[in-house]
């Protein structure tokens, strides 16, 4: 992890001396949120000194981050400031942990990570190992009915109700089923990823963006798109002082998503974020990047191939 944190360090640092970032009349640099779950001074002035003292220019993901996870954080965000260069944004200038709900946010250039969630994230087995080892399971729970039903047949159970013989020959049904049926096993584990498509409803429509892939490293990288579309609302012709607090891509967001059309996610319907157009953005942002322009939104499918077009 010190390796991905020097790494990290290096590209934060590139993207903190960017001539982009837009800067206090004294020189400083200019900070629109507050970002709590830093533990910085509650005085504003205070606030800010300490998050550019801290934070900016540098890199402290998660302690227990996996180093594939930050590994992959690292070749994004080189990623990312390619992407900026070519669109005139300042680039990504701080790579952090954060106490958060969420799996990460994004704000002023600064990736805040919640280390809680990576490690419930990281703690996934690979789809392949998860269905193998939920298989061992199946099979030992068939044989141990199998066996209880022989027993009760050959009479060394006595006294077994009607019922509970017909639920455990209901159960070796189903057990087998499962077993035979290979295609059916990632679902079952809820580690598919999600089949939803426009159409089906919302009864199985996923949270956010990252249910749409099943492996961990594509779960993440999701993540980073889905945070990296912030930066783009934030900073996209983002000239002066007015501009950054007022950023004018939220302002076309906003006006936008009045006219949007169906969703693939519910958080980019407005469950759990405050801000739905900037959510409903970033969730169909990353789908898009990720490869899944099936499920993009209609509305917003020329804004993401003009900003393809700008390099981002």
């Amino acid at each position: 992890m010190s390796q991905a944190n020097r790494l990290g360090t290096e590209i934060a640092a590139y993207g903190r001396k960017s001539d982009k970032w837009v800067k206090d009349p004294d020189g400083t640099e200019h900070i629109r949120f507050d970002h709590s779950g830093l533990g910085l001074p509650k005085q504003w002035d205070k606030r800010k000194q300490g998050l550019r003292d801290r934070y900016l220019g540098k890199s402290k993901m998660p302690k227990k981050m996996p180093i594939e996870l930050a590994n992959l954080t690292n070749k994004k965000a080189i990623e990312f400031a390619e992407r900026c260069d070519k669109a005139g944004m300042p680039p990504l200038r701080s790579f952090t942990n954060v106490r958060s709900a969420s799996w990460a946010s994004m704000g002023d250039g600064v990736l805040a990570m919640s280390g809680k969630h990576i490690d419930d994230l990281a703690s996934y087995k690979a789809p392949e190992i998860a269905l193998k080892e939920a298989r061992e399971g199946w099979k030992a729970s068939l044989d141990y009915h199998v066996l209880t039903l022989e027993r009760v047949e050959s009479g060394q159970y006595t006294n077994v109700s009607a019922e509970v013989l017909k639920e455990t020959k209901k159960e070796i049904r189903r057990l087998k089923k499962l077993l035979k049926d290979d295609n059916a096993g990632l679902e079952k584990i809820g580690r598919a990823a999600s089949s939803w498509k426009f159409g089906d409803g919302p009864s199985k429509k996923p949270f956010n963006s990252a249910y749409y892939f099943a492996s961990v490293e594509e779960q993440w990288e999701s993540t980073l798109e889905h945070e990296f579309s912030h930066h783009i609302h934030q900073t996209l012709g983002v000239t002066d002082i007015g501009s950054y607090q007022y950023p004018p891509m939220e302002a076309r967001l906003i006006q936008l998503h009045k006219t949007h059309g169906e969703n693939a996610t519910l958080y980019a319907e407005g469950q759990g974020a405050n801000r739905p157009p900037m959510e409903w953005f970033a969730e169909n942002r990353s789908l898009w990047k990720m490869g899944r322009e099936d499920i993009v939104d209609q509305t917003i499918k020329p804004l993401m191939k003009e900003l393809d077009d700008m390099g981002l």
